[in-house]
């Protein structure tokens, strides 16, 4: 069973249930939809945090190790990657290969290359294999400053995170992007970001509990369907659950403040994307030392849908959707008296009771393209000398 593409877990709620907008990836304004409420720290409440950015250029060993999920995105690119490793080489990289064969392996291999020193780690995978490496760096011992800094390839099939990075993505009219990709981390910057721990593993982008959890946990259960019907898998088993499911009673402690409601999902993300198209936690910052938390009430999967309608297209009045509400914080815990689906980074991770923390400005992560909406301080500043 190969590791999951966490781009597929996702996109099946907003994109497969309904369909999408014109995929601009429109933001709400600076409140949100209706049926929103916001329970959260004030950015001036924060102390300032600068993003160290570094030259990707500078590094001053240039030991690289590429991580490759074979199976992510239909393994579409596979055929790139003797010219990935070509085009390192002429930069001056010392290059080494490992290919995944379960679930885990990413993980083991970028703790392992942690350990013995590699500058850089490439991951070619979906958002689910670079959550696994990401666990993978973040556990390794050692500061921060000492370990790889970590570059996308992008091979899976919705590519979520590095579409908020900037990285290119594949697509039917363009599916080989790994060239490209590595123009743009060789001439990249690396800078410092967060990710969160859940019951002690790591995560970057999102972790999930509920319904989005549930159809994962669904998929993943059935892997020669999954590996026949691809992104459709998903679709069809949400569909199948939404007959079926119903919403769970939680609590959600955040930081000592707690909330009890039914509850058809709760995410908690670390970036502003999610199912590549909708912008929920617009405010998401990858340097704040915080983590966005999104509670969905809900009794069904009517809710799923309404929810999905209200995110999707924004409808105005007589349509009412569910509530939602919003939080930001440090330390996250999810109870619930009967165990309910999780996902990280929309691989499945087991059920709750869930405790979550952010880990601030634990990796280096190369970006592109940055844009001012990822940093507290805009682009961020570069301190001090390069790496």
């Amino acid at each position: 069973m190969g590791i999951l593409d966490a781009s597929e877990a996702i996109h099946y709620l907003l994109l497969g249930l309904m369909k999408s907008n014109n995929g601009s990836g429109d933001s709400w304004g600076p409140v949100g939809p209706p049926g929103f409420a916001s329970h959260s720290l004030r950015r001036d409440d924060l102390s300032p945090v600068v993003s160290r950015r570094y030259n990707v250029t500078t590094m001053a060993n240039n030991r690289a190790l590429i991580i490759v999920n074979p199976i992510a995105g239909g393994g579409h690119g596979m055929d790139e990657l003797s010219q990935v490793r070509a085009m390192l080489m002429s930069a001056g990289w010392d290059v080494t290969m490992r290919v995944t064969g379960k679930p885990g392996d990413a993980t083991t291999l970028a703790y392992t290359g942690t350990t013995e020193g590699v500058d850089m780690i490439l991951v070619a995978g979906g958002d689910g294999t670079i959550g696994q490496v990401v666990d993978g760096v973040v556990s390794a011992p050692g500061e921060t400053a000492s370990k790889p800094m970590l570059g996308i390839l992008p091979m899976g099939t919705g590519n979520v995170l590095a579409k908020d990075l900037g990285y290119p993505i594949p697509n039917p009219l363009h599916p080989f992007v790994f060239r490209e990709a590595i123009q743009k981390i060789l001439h990249g910057s690396v800078y410092l970001v967060d990710v969160g721990r859940a019951n002690g593993r790591h995560f970057l982008s999102w972790c999930g509990v509920g319904f989005d959890a549930k159809v994962t946990q669904e998929v993943e259960s059935r892997p020669e369907q999954k590996k026949l019907l691809g992104k459709a898998a998903f679709v069809i088993a949400g569909m199948m659950i939404l007959n079926t499911y119903v919403g769970h009673k939680a609590t959600v402690l955040v930081d000592g403040e707690t909330v009890t409601k039914r509850v058809i999902m709760v995410l908690v993300s670390n970036i502003q994307l999610y199912a590549r198209f909708v912008r929920i936690a617009q405010d998401a910052k990858l340097d704040d030392g915080l983590l966005d938390i999104y509670l969905f009430e809900g009794e069904s999967g009517l809710s799923v849908i309404r929810h999905g309608i209200s995110l999707v297209f924004r409808p105005s009045p007589p349509f009412k959707p569910p509530s939602m509400l919003k939080f930001r914080g440090k330390h996250i815990e999810i109870l619930s008296k009967e165990p309910i689906p999780v996902h990280l980074d929309a691989e499945p991770y087991g059920n709750t009771p869930l405790t979550v923390n952010v880990v601030p400005r634990a990796l280096r992560l190369i970006i592109p393209q940055v844009s001012e909406r990822l940093f507290v301080n805009g682009k961020g500043q570069q301190r001090g000398s390069s790496v």
